[in-house]
């Protein structure tokens, strides 16, 4: 791989990788700013597994749009304008789409005593972590795929967008590399981490950490009641204390 870009913009040069190196930086280091102002706040263990999931989800999604990016350059669009284009719609419709699709994986595994998101034990199971970042990153995956045939049923109306909103830096492989692979990723991803991280969290997780800060959370026989308990079970638990 060369450093030089010459001609249109690329997303396998050295440059390119060096800014992709960037971005994941740049985006983990808002979702630590995310945590270290969040009420209430998590445990950092468990933050650091959530973050783990995330990193998991965010980069199966990176990785596809590169795939699909590369593989449907043509001579209307290069490559960073497909990337362009599809953090853009990851980050929008995407988010919505993983949300439905979390929240009908979580409805169904609650029923067999699977939870897809928030609670991972007490003591802390990597194993269920495990099955969460597998159902996750085949959300993703699914999600991915859908916005990627929303853009490929109307490609040339989207490479027109797409072409329209990057035309100053045309002239500019290197900078419209900036614009369209950190800048325009790094707004988008901090928007979607964070929406992300807080429905990825659950109930259990939420209302531990609420013990947590009320000094409650190290009564071992709370602690282990809420990390155990359903959704449903906290919500009940909530419900009655408000009434109490």
């Amino acid at each position: 791989m060369s450093i030089t870009i010459e001609g249109d913009c690329h997303l396998n040069s050295s440059f390119s990788c060096l800014i992709q190196f960037l971005l994941a930086i740049f985006a983990f280091s808002s979702l630590i700013y995310k945590y270290s102002v969040e009420e209430p706040q998590r445990p950092f263990r468990i933050f650091q597994l959530d973050a783990g999931k995330m990193a998991i989800g965010g980069g199966t999604s990176h990785i596809l749009n590169l795939v699909f990016s590369m593989a449907w350059s043509d001579k209307s669009a290069n490559p960073c304008v497909w990337f362009f284009l599809g953090v853009i719609v990851d980050s929008t419709v995407g988010i919505f789409l993983c949300y439905v699709l979390l929240e009908v994986a979580e409805c169904y595994g609650a029923k067999r005593g699977i939870h897809v998101r928030g609670s991972y034990g007490d003591p802390i199971s990597m194993q269920r972590w495990g099955v969460q970042c597998f159902f996750w990153a085949g959300i993703v995956i699914l999600s991915k795929l859908l916005t990627t045939m929303m853009l490929y049923v109307d490609a040339g109306w989207w490479t027109k967008i797409g072409n329209s909103m990057l035309s100053p830096w045309e002239k500019m492989p290197r900078m419209e590399l900036v614009v369209a692979v950190l800048i325009t990723p790094f707004m988008c991803n901090v928007f979607a981490f964070w929406v992300m991280d807080s429905f990825l969290q659950g109930l259990v997780e939420i209302g531990a950490a609420k013990y947590h800060n009320n000094n409650k959370y190290h009564n071992s026989k709370v602690h282990d009641s809420l990390l155990s308990a359903t959704p449903e079970q906290l919500e009940t638990e909530e419900q009655d204390s408000l009434l109490s």
